[in-house]
């Protein structure tokens, strides 16, 4: 999928006309997929056409927090669409943050770019070609955008957990924190975001930013909807963008300009969100009086919300490049020596086990079936040998983590 989110604040209230046209839409998990067979800009050749000069009213920075829409145009940036969605090409990347930043815009980047640059012949996913894909703009020094909030995270990925996305196989959770891991080995300071509700992330993230609430009716309440997620992101110390699916969220049809101010304002009830991104701009429906007056009256309410970083809670990776971590099992195990009261233990702790109960296996062979709270300490008998191994996996299943050994 191919996306860039562009994400604004500004410090005075700006006065754009009413009949500048932008979309706004989102889908939840498992439903409609927000992504594109092609980029957002693909020029055949690194010449770009210029960004329009941003008008006199611009203003670089302000308050609340960036509301607009997936493939929003530089050129619409302004009063009523402070932020955006779009995957941009290597070669205009600094041209279009500039132009963003001018008119007093934030965006979230999807570097990755479309599903085909990382999805292989079998068409499941690519890690390794996500990587390479990537690794066209390693080379393009945007760390004063990054510095100055003109871009507020990365896109990582749309829906990880839609098997129908990946041909029958969903991308693990760890996959997805690997991911967040190396754009943090290039740029360290800029959020990681996932477009996937917080309750698919069911382990703890060290790398991993935020997840995405993208509403659609067929969720029901609205607030009880995002209450739901902004406890399960804060549960997990997971930052949360939440948007609409405004051309398809009605039951499949385009939303009403009613639904957008009622739906959304009930989706703004809590200052946790970071950002309001919307699926997708569509420049005859936006253009619609009715539509155009909503989204203006939900703009002033996301604009009216305390700015807030899309950095999970803890920002411990601020600033500082991350060590690699293992990726080649699903589920991550440690173990503990210890001695108490004269006798021996080993605790293991470990993490993104799915099922409710794990199995453990002890030197090779199933020993217990306990609660997957991520933790449990045994009597190590004198009986056995001392050196042995232990491996989690999830219940009757062969996904496991690595072996290790307790010496």
């Amino acid at each position: 999928m191919t996306f860039l989110f562009k994400l604004a604040r500004r410090a005075a209230r700006l006065r754009a006309p009413l009949s500048l046209a932008c979309g706004i839409a989102i889908v939840g998990c498992n439903g409609e997929s927000l992504t594109s067979t092609t980029e957002d800009s693909t020029p055949s050749t690194i010449e770009t056409t210029g960004v329009p000069a941003a008008p006199a009213f611009s203003i670089a920075s302000g308050d609340g927090i960036p509301f607009g829409h997936f493939h929003q145009p530089t050129t619409t940036f302004g009063e009523r669409y402070s932020g955006g969605m779009r995957n941009i090409y290597p070669g205009a990347l600094l041209e279009e943050l500039k132009g963003i930043k001018d008119r007093g815009g934030r965006v979230m980047l999807n570097l990755a770019g479309a599903p085909p640059r990382y999805t292989d012949g079998s068409g499941h996913f690519s890690l390794s070609m996500w990587k390479a894909s990537v690794d066209r703009f390693k080379n393009i020094d945007f760390s004063s955008y990054i510095k100055d909030g003109t871009v507020i995270g990365t896109f990582l990925l749309d829906e990880p957990n839609d098997p129908n996305n990946w041909n029958g196989r969903p991308v693990p959770e760890y996959v997805v924190e690997e991911m967040a891991r190396y754009s943090k080995s290039h740029w360290p300071d800029m959020p990681t975001v996932v477009r996937v509700r917080p309750s698919y992330m069911t382990g703890s993230y060290r790398y991993l930013d935020a997840a995405w609430s993208q509403y659609h009716s067929r969720f029901g309440d609205p607030r009880s909807y995002v209450a739901e997620d902004i406890r399960v992101a804060k549960a997990k110390g997971l930052g949360l963008v939440i948007g609409f699916n405004i051309l398809k969220g009605n039951g499949g049809d385009p939303m009403t300009a009613n639904q957008i101010e009622s739906w959304g304002a009930a989706m703004l009830y809590d200052t946790y969100p970071c950002a309001f991104l919307s699926w997708e701009y569509d420049q005859a429906y936006l253009g619609r009086s009715d539509i155009g007056q909503a989204l203006a009256a939900l703009s002033a309410k996301a604009t009216n919300r305390p700015s807030r970083s899309c950095r999970g809670s803890d920002g411990q990776t601020s600033g500082v490049t991350p060590d690699p971590i293992v990726t080649t099992a699903p589920i991550s195990l440690a173990l503990t020596n210890l001695s108490r009261d004269g006798r021996q233990y080993t605790r293991l702790t470990w993490s993104r086990a799915r099922t409710s109960t794990v199995d453990v296996y002890r030197t090779g062979v199933l020993w217990k079936n306990v609660e997957n709270d991520g933790r449990q300490t045994f009597i190590r008998p004198l009986r056995e040998p001392e050196n042995f191994s232990y491996k989690v996996c999830e219940k009757g299943s062969s996904v496991c983590s690595i072996t290790a050994i307790v010496k």
